[in-house]
Order: structure tokens, then C-alpha cells, then sequence
């Protein structure tokens, strides 16, 4: 690496100084050149400037599990508009104070990969030829600043840099919302284009899989079409999925994915049984690309996640079903597990349960697992009461479609208000959402024609074997076919 004089570096900074202040500040986005290194460590340096001068900013310290981002940080040097090198601390939760206003920065990034394999979706990590660079955990964010960046990318030779973001003809990227900004880099990527009713999706893999490409495309291709066909539209013009191996060579059936704005990321790694590597990524698919819609392309605020990730995880299982991916059976194994995850095993005395909002629901911590599967069993309950009291004509994805059109607000208001307009939803929102009423599915299961029983500590749910007229065309609704 090469050393710059000391007064050529000052005028350096003046230079940029009156690049950045030349303008008003409102609008300019955050700009960073961010180098990679991929060996002997893994890291980035970053360098850069805020739209405007700061005296304080921020680094993001955790996501999904993935914690302390912020000590992942070192070397950080700011500077004023001058180039005049500003003393800083750092207080908690990643934030770091200045003495006087900041207007360039430069600092390491540590990019070492995640020793657990389901966090590697979540955060930026290298290993060996390939790599994830989330900018909500590169870059830094001021309060009251603009969420866009300016990033230049440097990366080793013969690596690439994929994205749902396309590269200026000056090799910069537009970020419009650095939380939402994902790029992955590596040697060698296979990278393929496909069109869905008017939006381009990307798709970029690398390794080898159980799968071919070609495969992998398909099931991308066929779940957007079945969500567009179901909400009407697809709701961003660009849409980049990535399918990268975990850092951990040797792990097997080990797995994390996120969808951040218009990114899908899966990590993977391959499954223990050669033959169901397929059906496990078109799972993963299902999930994460429903939530485009729900709740990416959303501008409702709050914590919801009782709903868009227990109803999406329902809807998830009833598209498998329909595109003959999964077997029905699958989908009741499924059901029955989320009520043992909610109510406990066969025998279980009832109790008070905790609700999904309000005060109380707080009490689910780091649980999110339970308040999932609750989440995804209301989402049964709810389309069970809407096909009893329809005779099959209303389902849940009636739900999920007027969440996906409502306009600006908190999302669980929105999704209760909703849910208010059907009746026969009405005590499950009291007793189980608003409630802590333990979950009782004797209704709903009579109204599918379906039986429970006790399978050792757990639930099975069965077809009855004599249903009437409604209860066939319900179980139709949910994907059973007495054919197959």
C-alpha cells in the first residue's frame, strides 16, 4: 500500500471538502470506496464522507442473532471539512461521538465468517473466494441523515460483485436505503436473468448443488408467478436472489435466509440426502419470496412479525401443496407441530397463554420461534373459520391481500382492522391475538374434517374418513386431493 505525503493527503481532503460543500447538503447521499480484502484476513477498509458535517453516528450492533457487529470496527480516523483530524469515543450500542463536526471517515471492517452456519444470511462475512456486504453493517448512519449511499466497490482480482442494485457507468453504486442493500462477491458466480410480468429477477449462484442451475431458476420463476398470480402484481422492477454456501465447508442441512427490500439471500449448505437438496431450496424459496410482498414492499411501521412471518409460513405450506412440491400430509405434520409448539403434547393442561400484541406479548423475548409458530397456527384457525363460514369461497390469502394493498401505518392497527371486517374471526382476534386464552382447534379441525390424535408426545392430524360436501371443498381450498 502506498503512503501519501502528508501534505498532498490534506490536499486531498480540501479537494473533497469543496466537492461535498459546494452543494447543498438535503438529497446528497453518504459516499464510501470500500476495498476488500479477502486474505490473509478478511476485512474492508472504508473510506469516505456524510452529506453534511456530524458530530455523532452509529454502527449497527446485532441482526437476527448475529451480534456485536460494532466491535467489528477499528482504526476509525474522522476528519473535519479542513482534513483536519477530529478526536472521537465511542459510547454504547455502536455509536461514536465526535469533539467537532465530521465530515470524512475511514476505518477496518473485520469480515470474518460466523461460526454458526444460520447466521450467515444475516450479516457481512468473507470465506475463502466468496462473501456477503450487507451496507446496513459496512457503513455508518447519523441521525436525521439521508439513508442513500454512493458506493465504490474495489474487490480482488477475478471476483465479481452481484446485486439487485446495477452499477453506474462509472462503476459506483446507487443505494437507495442502506438498510436494505445487500451484494455478494466471489470468484466464479453463474449469474442468470429472468423476467416475471414486467420485473427483471436476478439470480447468481456459486458451487456445486444437488440441484442444477437450471432447476434452481425454474423454482424461482414458477413461485413469483404463483404470488403475482395471487396479489396481482409483482411489487419491485428488480429483484436479486443469491444462493451462497455457508462459510462452514463440512456442514450439512445447515441453513439461514433473509430477504432484505428486494434481496433474496439463502445460505446453505447441502442437505444429508442428496434427493431432498432440491425440496429443501424450493422451501426456502417459498418463504422468503412471498416476503417481497409481505412486508418489503409495505410502509406500515411497528413490530407485526406475529403476522407476516406466521401467516407467511402458512401460505408458504399451502403453495407448496398447490404446486405439488410438498404432499398434503406435509401440511398437516406442519399445522399439528405448531399447535404442539403453542398448546405443548397430547395430555397437556390448559393455561394461560401469552397474546401476540400488546404489553404482554413482550414476554416472548428471544422466542421468536413460539410466537411463530403461533402466529402461522391463528393463520390456520382464521382461513378454517373464512372456508366454514364461505363454504370455501374466502380463504387467508383474502387477508394477506388487503394488508399488501392498505396504505401508510402501524401494521398491527392495520392487519387488526382487517381482521375486524370478518365476524367469524372476531374470537380469535379476543382470545388468542388480544388474549391469552390457550388455543382450542376442535372447531377448526371439524370444519376441515380433520382428526387429531396422539402420535407418542406429539400431535397427528388425519383426513376423516366419511366428510360432507362442505368439508370436502374445504379440504380441496387447502390443497387435499383423494386422488393422489
Amino acid at each position: 500500500m502506498s503512503i501519501i505525503p502528508i501534505r498532498l493527503s490534506i490536499l486531498f481532503y480540501l479537494l473533497a471538502a469543496l466537492a461535498v460543500l459546494a452543494g447543498p447538503a438535503a438529497g446528497q447521499p453518504l459516499r464510501a470506496k470500500v476495498v476488500i480484502n479477502g486474505s490473509p484476513r478478511p476485512e474492508a477498509r472504508i473510506s469516505g464522507s456524510f452529506a453534511k458535517p456530524v458530530r455523532a453516528f452509529v454502527f449497527e450492533t446485532s441482526r437476527a442473532g448475529f451480534r456485536d457487529l460494532d466491535r467489528r470496527i477499528e482504526s476509525i480516523v474522522l476528519r473535519d471539512g479542513s482534513g483536519n483530524e477530529v478526536r472521537h469515543h465511542q459510547g454504547g450500542q455502536g455509536s461514536i461521538f465526535a469533539d467537532a463536526p465530521v465530515v470524512f471517515f475511514e476505518y477496518k471492517v473485520a469480515l470474518n465468517a460466523p461460526l454458526d452456519p444460520a447466521l450467515a444470511a444475516h450479516a457481512s462475512w468473507i470465506k475463502g473466494e466468496r462473501g456477503l456486504l450487507m451496507t446496513s453493517d459496512l457503513l455508518p448512519a447519523a441521525d436525521g441523515g439521508d439513508s442513500s449511499a454512493e458506493i465504490e466497490f474495489a474487490v480482488p482480482n477475478g471476483w465479481q460483485i452481484f446485486s439487485a442494485i446495477k452499477a453506474q457507468s462509472g462503476g459506483q453504486y446507487l443505494v437507495p436505503d442502506r438498510s436494505g442493500s445487500v451484494f455478494f462477491i466471489g470468484a466464479n458466480p453463474r449469474t442468470f436473468n429472468l423476467f416475471s410480468e414486467g420485473s427483471r429477477i436476478s439470480f447468481s449462484i456459486q458451487g456445486e448443488w444437488q440441484f442444477s442451475d437450471s432447476e434452481a431458476a425454474s423454482m424461482i420463476g414458477e413461485i413469483v408467478s404463483h404470488y403475482k398470480n395471487l396479489f396481482g402484481s409483482v411489487p419491485f422492477a428488480e429483484i436479486a436472489v443469491i444462493l451462497i454456501r455457508t462459510p462452514d465447508d463440512a456442514a450439512v442441512d445447515r441453513w439461514s435466509a433473509e430477504t432484505r427490500l428486494n434481496s433474496v439471500v439463502i445460505a446453505s449448505s447441502p442437505s444429508r440426502y442428496k434427493n431432498l437438496g432440491a425440496q429443501r431450496l424450493h422451501e426456502q424459496l417459498r418463504h422468503e419470496l412471498l416476503h417481497l410482498w409481505i412486508p418489503n414492499s409495505l410502509k406500515l411501521t411497528g413490530d407485526y412479525s406475529w403476522f407476516y412471518e406466521g401467516f407467511i409460513l402458512y401460505e408458504a405450506l399451502k403453495t407448496g401443496v398447490r404446486l405439488q412440491r410438498i404432499r398434503f400430509s406435509d401440511v398437516l405434520n406442519s399445522i399439528a407441530e405448531a399447535y404442539g409448539n403453542t398448546s405443548g403434547g397430547p395430555g397437556r393442561k390448559k393455561e394461560l397463554h401469552k397474546p401476540l400484541i400488546g404489553e404482554a406479548s413482550r414476554d416472548w423475548g428471544n422466542n421468536a420461534g413460539a410466537l411463530y409458530s403461533k402466529g402461522m397456527l391463528v393463520a390456520f384457525l382464521c382461513d378454517a373459520a373464512m372456508m366454514e363460514r364461505s363454504g370455501g369461497g374466502r380463504q387467508s390469502e383474502e387477508i394477506l391481500r388487503e394488508v399488501y394493498r392498505a396504505g401508510a401505518g402501524n401494521g398491527t392497527e392495520v392487519v387488526l382492522g382487517i381482521l375486524a371486517r370478518y365476524k367469524e374471526l372476531l374470537p380469535i382476534v379476543r382470545d388468542l391475538i388480544k388474549g391469552t386464552q390457550a388455543p382450542e382447534w376442535a372447531t377448526a379441525l371439524e370444519a376441515a374434517g380433520l382428526t387429531a390424535s396422539a402420535d407418542g408426545f406429539r400431535w397427528k392430524l388425519d383426513v376423516k374418513k366419511k366428510l360432507s360436501r362442505r368439508q370436502k371443498a374445504i379440504l380441496k381450498r387447502l390443497g387435499y386431493n383423494d386422488s393422489r
